[in-house]
């Protein structure tokens, strides 16, 4: 039953990620699509940021009351202590930014005619770094496969638990090499819309006595 119950949750796990973790990119086509782009990337960051620190803290409140249940003395501190861990830890969550939010709020601080080309550079750079812990998690997580499944049986696990642990490893970093984050997808969506309206945007000189400059948009 034990493991019936950790493979569904597995499973759970592996079909809720890309739902988490992908989102609609803003539909839009505009000069200023880095800003509201960056925007958007920010927003999501901190509604996540939110949900994580709240997450955190009630997980840490529950674990401390649930230590008072406990008539071991060692049962009941050491759930405590956790309890107190998980709530520090949501609390430092909730209160630092994440660096799409940094980003966007030194972005704003740009004079207005410059914030464009400086919400494109920091895309550029979430995309950058996320790609690279994203490469990171996939190469842990197929570490942390191989080692259960090459792990031998012992008083914690038996053989069928590590290799069930394999099995969500495994799945876990094929996820991280193969799914892109939303910062990538949303700054490749930049770069093509500013590609596509450079393309259409035509200059030209017209031939004569004097020449004049023709600037037309292909729609």
């Amino acid at each position: 039953m034990k493991r019936i119950i950790a493979i569904t949750l597995i499973l759970v796990l592996l079909i809720s990620l890309p739902v988490m973790a992908n989102g609609q990119l803003p539909d839009v086509d505009s000069e200023n699509i880095a800003q509201i782009t960056l925007k958007k990337v920010a927003t999501r960051e901190e509604r996540s940021r939110i949900i994580a620190a709240g997450t955190l803290g009630a997980l840490g409140a529950g674990t401390f009351i649930l230590g008072f249940t406990m008539d071991d003395p060692d049962a009941r501190t050491a759930l405590q202590v956790s309890g107190g861990v998980l709530a520090v830890i949501g609390g430092i969550r909730y209160i630092l930014k994440g660096p799409a939010e940094r980003e966007f709020e030194e972005v704003m601080s740009f004079p207005i005619k410059d914030r464009e080309y400086a919400a494109e550079d920091s895309l550029d750079y979430l995309a950058q770094n996320a790609r690279k812990n994203r490469i990171i998690q996939g190469v842990s997580y197929a570490g942390m496969a191989i080692y259960y499944l090459t792990a031998d049986e012992n008083a914690y696990s038996d053989d069928a638990d590590n290799t069930y642990s394999a099995i969500f490893c495994a799945g876990m970093a094929a996820y991280s090499f193969l799914n892109q984050s939303y910062v990538e997808k949303a700054n490749e969506k930049v770069k093509r819309v500013k590609a596509e309206s450079r393309d259409n945007l035509q200059v030209g000189f017209v031939p004569g006595q004097e020449q004049r400059l023709v600037i037309s948009y292909n729609f």
